[in-house]
């Protein structure tokens, strides 16, 4: 599909493919891309929490206007001045989950890149774990 598609978007190659074979029955649109602008929906939200001697989960999430290709969560150990990749995300799901057990994590910056089918990439702002010591 990516060959016979090139030039085109993903969903205009869909609707093109789909308008033709209802020629018979319908008439189609005049082939103007209907496409979306490639945006955060949502943004990772700041997060915190207590450690009180065992793991407490943490989860940050996005969402964005168009199907997600590619994801790929980064992260910041010196307030936002470099970032490091913390790991790759599934397609169509921009989380990133992990499990803190001490304050070492505290202040730590994440951020997500998403990249859709007609490689646009974009990056979310950056949210902040803050991680509090439990009595």
């Amino acid at each position: 599909m990516r060959s016979v598609s090139r030039g085109i978007s993903r969903r205009s190659f869909v609707s093109a493919v789909t308008c033709a074979a209802a020629l018979p029955l319908v008439a189609c649109g005049g082939g103007e891309d209907e496409e979306t602008e490639f945006k955060f929906l949502t943004q990772p939200q700041n997060v915190t929490i207590t450690v009180r001697g065992s793991a407490v989960g943490v989860l940050f999430k996005a969402t964005v206007s168009d199907t997600v290709k590619d994801g790929e969560w980064f992260e910041s150990r010196d307030n936002g001045a470099t970032w490091q990749s913390a790991g790759r995300d599934a397609a169509d799901w921009l989380a990133l989950g992990f499990f803190v057990s001490d304050t070492s994590y505290n202040g730590r910056k994440y951020r997500v890149t998403a990249t859709n089918y007609d490689g646009k990439t974009i990056t979310s702002q950056a949210a902040t774990l803050t991680v509090l010591a439990g009595a």
